[in-house]
């Protein structure tokens, strides 16, 4: 079985022998979200198909976190690097681009606070 993410869900496809060769064909879908699989993975999946889901969606999970993590560590750093970049003018921010990046900061700043 093999995966295809899909946005907010990942495509469920195994990969069997016919007539002599290999041919994949979807097996339905599981939400990246909540782990649920849809009516037709339910259907077509055997019970250790279901679990090497349930096995990737919780490695997927686990190193999407790991990666948030490494991006908290940089983010000071890369707000510095670019803080000086702007202030040398070594970059150009457009007013779009400074509202996208006040924005951001708020609702990292709300997400702080929400924490305390």
């Amino acid at each position: 079985m093999h995966f295809r993410v899909r946005g907010n869900s990942v495509q469920l496809v195994k990969t069997q022998e016919v007539a002599g060769k290999m041919t994949s064909t979807p097996a339905g879908s599981a939400s990246l979200i909540d782990g649920t699989l849809n009516d037709k993975a339910n259907e077509l999946l055997t019970d250790q198909e279901k679990r090497e889901v349930t096995t990737w969606l919780e490695s997927r999970q686990s190193l999407i976190k790991k990666d948030l993590e490494v991006k908290l560590g940089m983010l000071p750093e890369h707000i510095a690097s670019i803080a000086k970049a702007v202030k040398q003018g070594v970059i150009k921010m457009s007013d779009a681009e400074l509202a996208v990046v006040q924005a951001s900061m708020r609702n990292l700043r709300g997400a702080i606070g929400a924490k305390k």
